[in-house]
């Protein structure tokens, strides 16, 4: 089983879970259009979409629609006490894949078994073909993004946690950058830190560490009138004198470290 890259904490009881079950398991895989969280195999293909929140689960079904038409099953996986939630608004039991719930205790359940997808032989090639020669990662967009000449280095694992220190796991500091240039609303961060230092965080990520922020006085609301004048303002969010100086000063010990290391 390879290491398990940022994202979703269901990861690793799914993966444990099927390689029990006697599959090899992927992470981040692209399934065909798309980056499935988990792929399994044996004699068959199979692709796992996690969510973690209600309001990601539309999404999500989406995804697994998408998944369908190259692997011969798709799982739509999330947290046990979503289940009721997600049985009351769906008649889960025609949907086209499967469903998995993970417990408060990591453990696996299975409420709806996928049926067999019997995707024609050329897409089904393709996958194989792409899942056994194609390692993707959130690190290669960054790399792309950010101009890393050496593609080289990108073959260490020790760059690549070091990239995902400075970029998954410092989403307050890219958010903050984001709203030095101006006032932005909350919901269009996650896309914006895609566009801008190019790599992927979940929704909920982006609204918690922004409201994180806000708690801490780093950022502040601002209301905003729609261009259109209808309808309510909007809330939006703006950075405050204590969220520039501690940019500027994770910009000085990022400055700082590399000269202490390197003699530049």
């Amino acid at each position: 089983m390879t290491n398990i890259h940022s994202g979703s904490t269901l990861k690793k009881p799914i993966a444990e879970w099927f390689s029990e079950a006697g599959y090899n398991v992927k992470f981040e895989v692209r399934v065909p259009k798309r980056i499935a969280d988990v792929v399994v195999y044996k004699k068959q293909i199979i692709a796992i979409e996690i969510k973690e929140s209600f309001a990601e689960i539309v999404t999500g079904i989406s995804q697994c629609m998408e998944y369908s038409k190259a692997v011969d099953k798709v799982y739509l996986a999330f947290p046990e006490y979503l289940l009721e939630d997600f049985k009351t608004k769906y008649e889960y039991r025609n949907m086209p894949f499967g469903l998995l719930v993970v417990d408060d205790h990591d453990n696996v359940k299975m409420v709806k078994e996928s049926p067999e997808m019997n995707p024609d032989k050329k897409n089904k090639e393709d996958t194989i073909r792409i899942f056994r020669k194609t390692k993707v990662t959130k690190m290669e967009h960054v790399s792309e993004r950010f101009k890393i000449e050496n593609k080289e280095l990108l073959k260490s694992p020790e760059i690549r946690r070091m990239l995902k220190k400075i970029t998954v796991e410092c989403v307050w500091m890219h958010i903050l950058g984001l709203l030095m240039v101006k006032p932005r609303h909350a919901y269009t961060l996650r896309e914006e830190i895609k566009k801008e230092f190019g790599f992927n965080i979940g929704r909920i990520t982006s609204y918690k560490v922004l409201y994180d922020l806000k708690r801490r006085g780093y950022v502040r609301e601002v209301q905003c009138e729609m261009k259109s004048q209808r309808g309510p303002k909007r809330k939006y969010y703006e950075i405050t004198e204590s969220g520039k100086e501690l940019l500027m000063g994770a910009g000085r010990v990022m400055y700082e470290f590399t000269c202490h290391f390197t003699g530049v």
